[in-house]
């Protein structure tokens, strides 16, 4: 049971009804529609890059093909499971100079609801 929950100003929280914290979660995963695995980013920063739409987008994420091996592309979930570790890595790339203090922003895709508990769109 993955559960989303609201944190009231007085310091109480309170559970919300369905699955929310799961869909919450599956927001922020990276996946394609032919395979079953989901990444999700772990990094300090990730939290601060937002949905770019309609062109404000000023990054794109890539794969990192200086500390990846590209066999892991063709392996399956179980197989990335019995790694030894788990360190399959994405890079953020400036797609042009950006200024101090500006938000850093990226394309969600076309898949994208928007907003919380929008969620991608199926």
């Amino acid at each position: 049971d993955m559960a989303a929950w609201h944190h009231h100003p007085n310091g109480t929280e309170t559970k919300l009804p369905g699955e929310g914290g799961r869909q919450l979660l599956i927001n922020y995963c990276f996946g394609h529609p032919d395979s079953s695995l989901l990444l999700f980013p772990y990094s300090s920063g990730v939290q601060f890059i937002n949905h770019g739409g309609d062109g404000l987008a000023n990054v794109e994420i890539r794969w990192s093909k200086e500390h990846n091996d590209d066999s892991w592309l063709e392996e399956t979930p179980d197989e990335l499971k019995r790694r030894h570790k788990a360190s399959l890595m994405m890079e953020y790339v400036a797609l042009r100079d950006i200024s101090p203090m500006e938000e850093v922003l990226i394309d969600y895709g076309g898949g994208w609801g928007g907003g919380r508990g929008g969620g991608p769109r199926g």
